[in-house]
């Protein structure tokens, strides 16, 4: 087998397990989605601002921060659903933007 082959193949793997992370962070996001009833952009600080303290009445973070640190603290110290789905979307994208072979 020549070097080439084997760099396409791992290329191949890399995009593969890529697929696999972004179809799970899909997945809880439409949990999430689920858990408040309607659509919501994880990604977009304004939604998830509107969603956390006005819609869900969870108590506001320092500067209505909606970080990853921020939620983690948020969702120990008020357990609800949605941030546990949220910050596993979040985690899930990470490491799919992180992966390289």
């Amino acid at each position: 087998m020549d070097a080439g082959a084997v760099t396409g193949n791992l290329d191949d793997l890399g995009a593969e397990r890529r697929r696999q992370l972004l179809d799970t962070a899909a997945q809880f996001r439409a949990a999430a989605c689920r858990t408040i009833g309607r659509p919501v952009d994880l990604d977009s600080e304004s939604d998830l601002r509107t969603v956390l303290f006005d819609e869900l009445g969870l108590p506001p973070t320092p500067g209505h921060a909606t970080d990853t640190t921020a939620l983690y603290v948020l969702r120990d110290e008020h357990p609800h659903s949605f941030l546990t789905y949220l910050l596993a979307y979040r985690a899930i994208r990470a490491i799919g933007g992180a992966i390289t072979l």
